[in-house]
């Protein structure tokens, strides 16, 4: 870890740095999931993603959350299978 200052004139002393350099992050869009993001469903069926949401809601599209092992969350659409 390389430590930290906030200037160079500052007598604060310093800390490590905790973030991983972005070639070790991991990737922020994956993708290999199944169904359609929100977006891209509101794109292809012509409506707003709160559109989405509410036929969602209703039961007029199937959606399922789908959890990464690291934890991330996301919500996929199947607009085929209302």
């Amino acid at each position: 870890m390389t430590p930290v200052s906030c200037c160079s004139a500052c007598s604060m002393p310093t800390r490590p740095r905790l973030r991983r350099p972005r070639s070790k992050r991991p990737s922020s869009k994956p993708t290999d999931l199944p169904g359609l993001s929100v977006a891209e469903a509101a794109a292809s069926l012509g409506i707003s993603p709160q559109a989405v949401y509410l036929r969602v809601s209703r039961g007029q599209l199937r959606a399922e959350n789908v959890t990464l092992p690291d934890g991330r969350s996301y919500k996929r659409v199947f607009p085929d299978e209302g």
